[in-house]
């Protein structure tokens, strides 16, 4: 269905046809005694043509002044979204992402061997880790605050058993250690005192 329009222009009533919708609101806004030029040529400044034969506008990519010339610091490839790339130029016309030359390619199978090891489960669990295990200490008084919270009813007894649970394998596994550790011991004074009686 076409709509009967006002030309901003001259005020003369006029109906685009759906050529004149495709090519943009800057060309079928205004009637077609006021259009600047044929339709087959027009362009306007700052747009793309599409497949059907249309126009999509865009801002215009900004310009870093160089002396007495202007350069464009944006990329001026498209996104994946069909939207220009607002990413800043890395060789001349390109951003990294969409750089052709050798050189940005293996950059971005770095960063993407990078980002997959970074988002990995592994990594992920690695970061969550604390420095430093808990002592029997810092456990106890963690048992006692959800102990607590149990009691004023802030948090359900399920949760405190499972937090009882942890807690005792981390207090065993505290033994465990300290009882390797006095066992390393123990034999590498065992190694040297046989050392001495050898010799």
């Amino acid at each position: 269905m076409l709509i009967e329009m006002t030309c901003p222009n001259c005020g003369a009533a006029h109906v685009p046809t759906k050529q004149d919708l495709l090519k943009g609101p800057a060309f079928y806004r205004l009637c077609p005694d006021c259009r600047p030029v044929e339709p087959d040529t027009y362009r306007p400044q700052g747009s793309v043509m599409t497949r059907s034969g249309g126009y999509v506008l865009y801002a215009t990519p900004r310009k870093e002044s160089r002396g007495s010339c202007m350069i464009d610091d944006r990329c001026q490839s498209l996104a994946a979204s069909g939207k220009p790339c607002s990413a800043n130029v890395v060789d001349g016309a390109h951003c990294a992402w969409h750089s052709v030359s050798p050189e940005w390619a293996a950059k971005r199978r770095q960063w993407s061997v990078t980002g997959g090891k970074n988002r990995s489960n592994a990594a992920r669990a690695k970061k969550a880790l604390p420095d430093t295990p808990m002592s029997t200490a810092e456990l106890h008084s963690w048992l006692g605050l959800m102990f607590k919270r149990v009691l004023t009813g802030k948090a359900e007894p399920n949760v405190g058993t499972a937090c009882a649970s942890i807690a005792k394998a981390m207090a065993e596994l505290n033994k465990a250690i300290v009882t390797d550790d006095v066992l390393a011991e123990l034999s590498r004074e065992v190694a040297e005192l046989s050392g001495r009686k050898l010799t």
